[in-house]
């Protein structure tokens, strides 16, 4: 069940089925039917994917004896929280789970309505790794929903955020989890952020307190960092020191929290997420749980591939990185072969690696952004899905 859950796929159930169970050594296995797999499906619960990603993946790359192959920033790991919107099939049960939303337009509220959630994660932008996954009702503020994360954060992490996360309480809640934070603050937030707005000048670092009647003072540090599109944001931080933390630094620093964008398209676009597989509660946890465990291995996995492109970016004229769908479909081919006990862990890695190397692609640097209608256009009609 659970393999042939990270196979994903957009066929029909029937194909995905018979494609799954022929693939033993003699080819032939008994008829699987839609309806055991719907009854086999509603015994497992969506758990066994947060735990298989808990055991299996995160404690293993994060164990002592691999510190050394962490990357991290100036000693920090780098824990981006972000959440997204999912539409969900027009399901009653689904509905009561995770709530109506109604549509509206210029002309005001809409009969139409859907179902949707609210995914959210703490990830590792620089190791492409989820630490903590939430799926909750779509209504849910995402300020609260990403408190769920912070029992998976701790001394030596930074947090790093958008302006939807900011504010004195989410600051104190930071710091008692025993993390750092990084946000980017709105504008009419802090009479010095506002100084600083007004200044429009890159570069600058201020100290503030953030009050609250019948406490101490919160001293934060404000940093300037301009967008290359001109724009002036001001980043909120409890990293005090200019020596450690130099506020040139903070530009690079933010700008890695895109990938915690990034990963939302990997789950929406390549894997399909939003494609479910099933119509009951069950069915989308699943779905999604299985999506991040997959998402995890394929970076924990095609980590080798990529040290070995890297290893040979002086003869290129541009860096080359694994091709995302090619290591995805990789993965998938050998998903059997690599949890089989009974096959060499040793060689299914090796020949993992291998395919994931061949034909990479260019990292061009500076590049242009797209325009919002041919990247929706490109999304719609042209992107080819990995499964």
């Amino acid at each position: 069940m659970i393999l042939l859950m990270l196979q994903k796929g957009v066929k029909s159930l029937a194909g995905r089925l018979a494609e799954f169970f022929t693939q033993g050594a003699d080819g032939a296995a008994a008829p699987v039917t839609a309806s055991a797999w719907t009854q086999g499906r509603a015994k497992l619960r969506p758990t066994a994917f947060i735990e298989l990603n808990e055991a299996a993946v995160l404690a293993t790359f994060y164990a002592p004896e691999h510190a050394a192959g962490v990357r991290r920033w100036c000693g920090h790991r780098l824990c981006a929280l972000d959440g997204s919107l999912l539409h969900l099939p027009h399901q009653a049960a689904l509905g009561d789970h995770f709530g109506w939303v109604a549509t509206a337009n210029a002309k005001g509220p809409c009969a139409a309505r859907h179902v949707m959630a609210r995914a959210s994660v703490c990830y590792d932008v620089l190791n492409r790794l989820v630490l903590d996954a939430r799926l909750e009702p779509a209504k849910g503020a995402e300020r609260e929903v990403g408190a769920l994360h912070l029992a998976a954060v701790g001394p030596g992490d930074v947090v790093v955020t958008d302006r939807g996360y900011n504010g004195r309480e989410w600051f104190e809640r930071v710091r008692q989890a025993g993390a750092d934070f990084v946000g980017r603050v709105p504008r009419r937030w802090h009479g010095a952020a506002d100084a600083l707005f007004r200044a429009d000048a890159a570069g600058v670092s201020v100290t503030a307190e953030l009050a609250r009647p019948g406490a101490a003072a919160l001293q934060v540090r404000l940093v300037t960092v301009r967008l290359v599109t001109g724009e002036l944001e001001v980043l909120a931080t409890s990293l005090l020191d200019e020596g450690a933390y130099p506020t040139a630094a903070f530009g690079a620093l933010y700008a890695e929290r895109w990938g915690v964008e990034t990963f939302y398209g990997l789950l929406k676009g390549r894997l399909e997420l939003e494609n479910f597989s099933g119509h009951s509660v069950e069915a989308v946890q699943q779905d999604f749980f299985s999506s991040v465990l997959l998402g995890n291995l394929e970076s924990v996995l095609s980590a080798p591939a990529q040290a070995a492109l890297s290893a040979g970016d002086a003869q290129r004229q541009q860096s080359a990185r694994v091709n995302r769908a090619r290591s995805f479909q990789a993965l998938k081919g050998r998903a059997l072969a690599l949890f089989d006990r009974e096959a060499p862990a040793e060689v299914i890695l090796a020949e993992l690696t291998c395919l994931m190397q061949a034909a990479p692609v260019a990292q061009r640097r500076q590049r242009r952004p797209t325009a919002a209608g041919r990247s929706l256009h490109h999304q719609r009609y042209q992107k080819k899905h990995v499964f």
